[in-house]
């Protein structure tokens, strides 16, 4: 059967007036491809066996006749469609677009870290949610009294920023050593600071504070130490059995032994390892009580059990305030407004009240998705306009990187933003061609991988 695929000849195809440029990995990560797909048709024309710019151009100079050319931001695949066909019209894929500035936002939100602390609860109110554009901006800073506004939002940032500053504190006059992890962070936090400032690269200071240079990447570009919250944990064979081991607690049984085998003969089919890892944590949360010796006034046996648990919990840790990640936030600040769940809703207010940039990225990142699902490609030199106003005053320096990519291929993301030509089908072309290569389980070259994508019918 593999050799009739091979032997069969390739079928000709008339050239494209619309055509769809892409790339794909037949080694993720080591080797690509490109697949080319006449966007009129529904169907692949041809597969590269790379995405080299001089193939493409070899590949349209044989095909004369493409009038549009629809690519993601690949600069090969823009000098190819330059060089190979210049009379095309080339036009920059939506989704790409929106995909990079989602990209630039996050590299915002990873350097403006202390945003990404979610508001307590009661923090916001509904009235904010319904009108969360008229939020207003302020936070005063240095002030003896924090005064409690109606919605309680000053008063969380205000208590977030004292909070931030006692910790500053606390570093400067401890001592920089590695203990605990939270010191280890602030320990690689100070250095990577300060290794840089003497000139160092990022990977000299990876190799001497033996890290990984993402890590040493993301603390430069951090104002604040990095915080993360624990992943949520997930149903276990215990969950059942919870309710059970407490009431069991409060009647004084707190042998592990005992309980194992008690939920066991219930029905429990878990590991005594899920147990004893559940226990350690409980035991930390409800430690056992310790009797007393007898001594005057008080009957031997008698303990302060209900005394010792109450002081232990009013003793615990509070929890660190959760997280967002930079990608969550990006996620809240580019969704649309009716998609937002109610939770969504007060994450950006939050988001938006932090501070004037983060509220101007807003802004802007809002009137850029905006042109691109109604097609005002002419409010284009608007918007890089007013990106470049705020980079003059030093602020939204990632937006401004974003900007200058597009200056740089300006014809094509204004076509985008106008034209109604979409890249999506070729995305699902590329989806066909991994379930094909997966298919063959990788033993197939490129030369029967190909066959078989231009031929449906043997597909």
């Amino acid at each position: 059967m593999l050799r009739l695929i091979r032997k069969t000849p390739e079928p000709e195809y008339a050239t494209p007036r619309i055509l769809g440029v892409d790339d794909w990995s037949y080694r993720k990560g080591v080797e690509f491809g490109t697949i080319l797909v006449d966007l009129e048709e529904h169907r692949p024309v041809d597969l590269l066996v790379d995405r080299k710019a001089e193939t493409l151009v070899k590949w349209l100079e044989k095909h004369p006749g493409v009038e549009i050319i629809s690519r993601d931001r690949a600069s090969s695949y823009a000098d190819g469609a330059r060089r190979g066909a210049p009379q095309a019209i080339q036009v920059a894929d939506k989704f790409h677009l929106v995909k990079n500035l989602g990209e630039h936002l996050k590299n915002m939100f990873e350097r403006k870290n202390a945003c990404l602390l979610t508001p307590l609860k009661g923090s916001v109110s509904q009235e904010m949610l319904i009108q969360p554009e008229e939020v207003p901006l302020e936070v005063e800073k240095g002030v003896e009294e924090i005064s409690i506004n109606e919605e309680g939002l000053a008063c969380d940032l205000t208590l977030l920023e004292c909070k931030e500053e006692i910790q500053e504190k606390q570093i400067e006059d401890a001592p920089l050593q590695p203990v605990k992890y939270a010191s280890r962070k602030h320990y690689l936090f100070e250095h990577i600071k300060a290794l840089n400032a003497e000139g160092l690269s990022q990977r000299a200071i990876a190799i001497e504070l033996r890290i990984s240079r993402h890590t040493v990447k993301k603390y430069l570009h951090s104002e604040k130490v990095p915080r993360y919250t624990p992943r949520p944990s997930r149903p276990s064979k215990l969950d059942l059995y919870k309710p059970y081991i407490t009431a069991r607690w409060q009647e004084g049984v707190y042998k592990g032994v005992t309980l194992f085998l008690e939920i066991r003969e219930r029905g429990y089919s878990g590991s005594w390892a899920l147990l004893a890892q559940y226990l350690a944590k409980f035991r930390r949360d409800n430690p056992v009580p310790k009797p007393q010796k007898a001594g005057p006034g008080r009957p031997p046996g008698a303990g302060s059990g209900g005394s010792t648990t109450k002081g232990a919990a009013a003793n615990r840790k509070l929890k660190p305030q959760p997280m967002l990640s930079a990608r969550e936030a990006v996620w809240v600040i580019l969704k649309r407004a009716q998609d937002l769940t109610e939770k969504q809703q007060k994450l950006l207010v939050h988001l938006r009240a932090f501070d004037s940039e983060v509220e101007m990225a807003y802004q802007l990142s809002l009137e850029f998705v905006q042109m691109v699902r109604e097609r005002q490609g002419h409010k284009l030199e608007e918007w890089l306009l007013a990106v470049e106003q705020q980079v003059q005053q030093e602020q939204l320096m990632e937006l401004g990187s974003f900007a200058k990519g597009i200056k740089q291929d300006f014809a094509t993301v204004k076509a985008g933003l106008t034209l109604e030509v979409s890249q999506g089908q070729v995305e699902g072309q590329v989806n066909r061609l991994k379930t094909i290569k997966r298919d063959m389980f990788g033993r197939g070259k490129f030369e029967l991988l190909k066959a078989r994508v231009l031929h449906r019918n043997v597909a």
